[in-house]
C-alpha cells in the first residue's frame, strides 16, 4: 500500500519530529506517546478493528480509521493529504542547518578538525549566526581546549532533555556559551562513549529550532550506527584529513565509503599542507575534489589556544581563507576570498 512512499515501519515509537507522519495500529496504541506526538506536531493516524477508542482519539484531536474493513486507499489518501499540509508547516517552521565536520580516516588524529570546527563556529557567529557547536566525538577535548568550566555534556542531554516537553528557548539551558568566541557548546561524554541514535535524532530535531547553525563534531573514520545518524542530519559534510601523500589512497577508498552510504555529497578538507602541490597531485591522481585546503602551522595553533579564532585574525592566510570557504559554502555563498599575495609561505 505505502510502497510507493518513503517510510519506516516499527514496533517501538520513533523520537517525534515536527512533520512527521504516524500511522499506529491499535495493539501499540500508547496515549502518552501520541499526546507528546501532537505537542511536536505530528499528524497521527490511528488503524484498528476496535471503535472503542473513538472518545480518546476525539479528546487527543488525532485522526482514526477504526472498523472490521479497513479501506487502503483511505489510509493512502490520508498519507498524501498530510504530506500536502506538512510541507506548509515546515516552511513556518526555524530550522537552522545542520553540518558534520569528520575525520578522514578511524586513525586520523591530528589532522586538525577541532581547530577547523572552532575557527568556523567562530567566523560563522562573527557573520551573525547563532551556532551550536556539539562535540559527539567519544575523546573530544573541545572543552578542555577552549577552557571552559561547565558540567554540561551531551551525557546530561541525555539525561535530563529526553523526557521533557522542550521549547526551543528552553535549549540554550543545555549548552555553555563560550564567550570569547561568541557561540554555544555542548561538550562530548564524559564516559568516553557514541551516544545512543535516539539522542542524536533527539539533538538533531531541537537544536535547529534554536540556532542558525548546528555544527556535528565527529569522530575519524566511519563508527557506527550513531555516526551515520549524525551524518544523515547533516546539510553539509566536511571530511578532513592531511597533505600526507601516503595516505591519499586511504582517503580515496575513505570517499567510496561514504558515498555510498550518505546522501550528501561529503566535501574534503586537507589540513596541515606543508606542500603547495599535494592537493593538486591527489586531486588528479585520485580523481577526488579537494574542497579546501588549509595550513594550520604553529601559528594558528597558539592563536587558538589563546581563546582566539586564527580565521579572524589572520582572514587573508590559507587557514583563514579555508575557514572562510567553509563558511560561505554553509551559508549558501559562493564568493571566495583571495590568499594575500606574499603573505605565506609553505614549507
Amino acid at each position: 500500500m505505502l510502497q510507493a512512499i518513503s517510510h519506516q515501519t516499527g514496533t517501538t515509537y520513533p523520537e517525534p519530529q515536527t512533520g512527521d507522519l504516524w500511522i499506529v495500529e491499535e495493539p501499540f496504541w500508547r496515549s502518552d506517546k501520541i499526546k507528546t506526538a501532537k505537542e511536536s506536531q505530528v499528524a497521527v493516524l490511528l488503524v484498528g478493528a476496535s471503535v472503542a477508542l473513538d472518545k480518546e482519539v476525539e479528546f487527543l484531536g488525532v485522526d482514526a480509521i477504526l472498523g472490521e474493513d479497513l479501506d487502503p486507499d483511505e489510509i493512502l489518501h490520508w498519507v498524501q493529504q498530510k504530506q500536502k499540509e506538512r510541507s506548509k508547516l515546515r516552511k513556518g517552521l526555524k530550522r537552522g542547518v545542520i553540518v558534520a565536520f569528520a575525520g578522514l580516516l578511524p586513525t586520523g588524529g591530528g589532522v586538525g578538525k577541532d581547530t577547523l570546527v572552532i575557527n568556523t563556529a567562530a567566523w560563522l557567529t562573527a557573520q551573525g549566526k547563532s551556532v551550536a557547536v556539539v562535540d559527539l566525538d567519544p575523546f573530544g577535548t573541545l572543552k578542555d581546549r577552549l577552557k571552559v568550566e561547565t558540567m554540561l555534556s551531551v551525557d546530561v542531554w541525555e539525561e535530563r532533555f529526553m523526557e521533557v516537553p522542550l521549547k526551543p528557548e528552553m535549549v540554550k539551558t543545555a549548552l555553555v556559551h563560550v564567550k570569547n568566541l561568541k557561540f554555544w557548546l555542548l561538550p562530548a561524554s564524559t564516559r568516553n562513549e557514541m551516544q545512543p541514535d535516539a539522542v542524536i535524532r533527539h539533538l538533531g530535531q531541537w537544536l535547529p529550532q534554536a540556532f542558525d547553525v548546528v555544527i556535528w563534531n565527529l569522530g575519524s573514520g566511519i563508527a557506527g550506527t550513531s555516526f551515520f545518524a549524525a551524518l544523515h542530519q547533516a546539510e553539509h559534510i566536511f571530511l578532513v584529513g592531511t597533505g600526507d601523500r601516503a595516505k591519499f589512497k586511504a582517503y580515496q577508498r575513505t570517499m567510496e565509503d561514504y558515498r555510498s552510504s550518505v546522501d550528501v555529497e561529503p566535501k574534503i578538507i586537507l589540513n596541515k599542507v606543508y606542500e603547495k602541490d599535494s592537493p593538486q597531485f591527489f586531486e588528479e591522481e585520485f580523481r577526488q575534489s579537494v574542497f579546501a585546503y588549509a595550513m594550520e602551522d604553529r601559528h594558528v595553533f597558539e592563536i587558538t589556544e589563546q581563546g582566539k579564532a586564527a580565521a579572524l585574525e589572520q582572514s587573508k592566510r590559507p587557514f583563514g581563507v579555508a575557514v572562510q570557504k567553509i563558511g560561505r559554502d554553509i551559508l549558501g555563498e559562493t564568493e571566495e576570498v583571495k590568499p594575500k599575495k606574499g603573505g605565506f609561505r609553505f614549507w
